[in-house]
C-alpha cells in the first residue's frame, strides 16, 4: 500500500477514537468526570474534519472518470441509503426497547414515538435523533457533491487552491463572529464551510502530493494564523486551530508510518472506521457504559474499557458484514452461469437440429452417424424450445438478485472507506 494512503488510514484510526470518545458522555457520571470528558472532547474535536480531509485526499487519488451526475448518484446510493436504513433500524429497535421499559431515556432529547424518531431522522434533527453520529453520512454526501459541482467550473489545481484560500478566509471571518464551541458539531454554517474546506484541502494535497515540502510551510502558516486569532479571540483561535490538525498530523504520519509496525493497529482502525462510525452508538457504547456503571466499576476505568470493547466489537461487525449479507442473499453467480449455459446449449441444439434435419432429408451422409440423431435432436429441439423462455426469465431474475446483493455489499464495504 502507498505510504501516503497508509498515513490516511492511521489518521482516520486516530480520528475514529476521537469520535467514539465524543459519545462517551453519560449523565450517570460524576460532575468532575463529566468535566474531564468535556476536556478530552475539546482535544479531539478535529476528528470529523479529519474524515473530510481523508475523503478529499482519496478522491484526488481516484482514477475514476465520471460526470458530476454519476458521482452524485453513486454517493447517494453509498451514503444516503445506509443513512436511512440504519436510522430507521435504530429508531425501531429503540422504540421496542422503550416500550418494554428496558431503558430510562431522556424525553427532552428523544422523541417518545416511532413517527417522531423517523421524522427527526429525515430532518437531520441532531437534538432528538437516534444515532446522532449518522448525520455524518448526509454531511459527507452534501460536501462531496458540492465539491464535484464546483469542479465542474474548473478542474485545474490552481482553481482548487483558490477555492481553499477563499474558504479559509470566509471561515476565519465566521469564526470571529460565532466560534463553534466544539469546533466540529452539528450542521451549522460554520461546520459546513469548514467541512468543505477540509475536503478541498485534502483534494489539493492529493493533487500535489509530490511537493510535500510546500505543505509543511502551509501547515506552519495555519498554526501561526490560529495562534494570532487565539490572541484576539480565544474560542475563534481554538476553532481555527482544529482546522489545521488533520493536515499537520498527516504530514507527521507520512514521515513516521513508512516501515513501522507500530501503526498497524491504527491503520486497521482507520480501514474499519466507517463501520465503527455507524455502529458504535447507541446500542454498543452506551449499554456498556451503563452495565459497567451498575457493576460499580471505577468511572475512568469504565470509559477506557467501554471504548476499547466498542472498537473491538465494531471491527468484528465490519468483518462479519459480507458474511451476514451473503447468508441473507445467497451467491447466485453459479446458478446464473448454469442457466446461461443451458440457454446457449438449447440455442445450439436448435441450429444443429435444423442442419441434421436437412442432412437426413436430403439422404446424404452415412446412416450410422445419424441413426439415433433424429429422435434425440427432435426431443432436445422441442423440449429446449419449450423451456428456453422460462430459463431466460429465471436467469434474468437471478442476475437482478445478484446485482441487489452486490449493491448491498458495496454499500456496507463503502462504510469502511470514507
Amino acid at each position: 500500500m502507498d505510504n501516503r494512503q497508509s498515513a490516511v488510514d492511521v489518521l482516520k484510526g486516530l480520528a475514529i477514537v476521537g469520535v467514539v470518545l465524543h459519545h462517551v458522555k453519560n449523565r450517570r457520571f460524576d460532575a468532575d468526570v463529566q468535566e474531564h470528558l468535556l476536556g478530552v472532547i475539546h482535544v479531539v474535536a478535529w476528528a470529523v474534519y479529519a474524515f473530510m480531509f481523508g475523503s478529499g485526499y482519496l478522491h484526488a487519488l481516484s482514477r475514476r472518470a465520471e460526470a458530476a451526475g454519476g458521482f452524485i448518484g453513486r454517493r447517494a446510493q453509498r451514503l444516503l441509503v445506509p443513512y436511512l436504513w440504519l436510522g430507521v433500524l435504530y429508531a425501531v429497535v429503540f422504540q421496542v426497547i422503550q416500550n418494554l421499559g428496558l431503558v430510562d431515556y431522556d424525553p427532552t432529547r428523544i422523541e417518545p414515538n416511532l413517527l417522531g424518531k423517523v421524522k427527526s431522522l429525515l430532518l437531520c434533527d441532531q437534538e432528538h435523533v437516534i444515532g446522532e453520529q449518522l448525520y455524518f453520512f448526509v454531511l459527507l454526501f452534501g460536501i462531496s457533491s458540492a465539491f464535484v459541482l464546483l469542479l465542474a467550473i474548473s478542474t485545474s489545481t490552481w482553481f482548487v487552491a483558490w477555492l481553499v484560500g477563499v474558504l479559509a478566509v470566509v471561515l476565519a471571518g465566521l469564526m470571529m463572529v460565532n466560534p463553534l464551541p466544539l469546533a466540529t458539531t452539528g450542521l451549522s454554517v460554520e461546520m459546513l464551510v469548514g467541512a468543505l474546506l477540509q475536503y478541498a484541502l485534502g483534494f489539493l494535497l492529493g493533487r500535489t502530493r509530490d511537493a510535500l515540502g510546500r505543505w509543511h510551510r502551509v501547515a506552519l502558516g495555519g498554526v501561526v494564523v490560529a495562534a494570532a486569532l487565539a490572541a484576539i479571540n480565544g474560542p475563534a483561535g481554538y476553532s481555527v486551530a482544529m482546522l489545521w490538525v488533520p493536515l499537520t498530523f498527516f504530514l507527521i504520519l507520512n514521515r513516521l508510518v513508512a516501515g513501522s509496525p507500530w501503526f498497524g493497529p491504527w491503520a486497521a482502525l482507520g480501514q474499519a472506521s466507517g463501520s465503527i462510525f455507524a455502529f458504535h452508538t447507541p446500542f454498543i457504547l452506551q449499554p456498556l457504559l451503563i452495565i459497567l456503571f451498575k457493576l460499580k466499576v471505577p468511572q475512568y476505568a469504565n470509559v477506557a474499557i467501554s471504548v476499547l470493547v466498542t472498537l473491538v466489537l465494531c471491527v468484528a461487525i465490519q468483518g462479519a458484514e459480507p458474511v451476514l449479507v451473503a447468508a441473507v442473499v445467497p451467491d447466485l453467480r453459479g446458478w446464473i452461469r448454469i442457466m446461461e449455459r443451458q440457454n446457449q446449449a438449447e440455442s445450439r441444439t436448435c441450429i444443429l437440429a435444423r442442419c441434421f434435419a436437412g442432412v437426413i432429408k436430403s439422404g446424404r451422409g452415412r446412416p450410422e452417424t445419424y441413426r439415433r440423431l433424429p429422435s434425440l435432436l427432435c426431443r432436445r429441439f422441442l423440449i429446449g424450445r419449450a423451456w428456453q423462455g422460462p430459463r431466460m426469465l429465471a436467469a434474468r431474475t437471478l442476475r437482478r438478485l445478484e446485482a441487489l446483493r452486490h449493491s448491498r455489499l458495496g454499500s456496507l464495504r463503502y462504510l469502511t472507506h470514507f
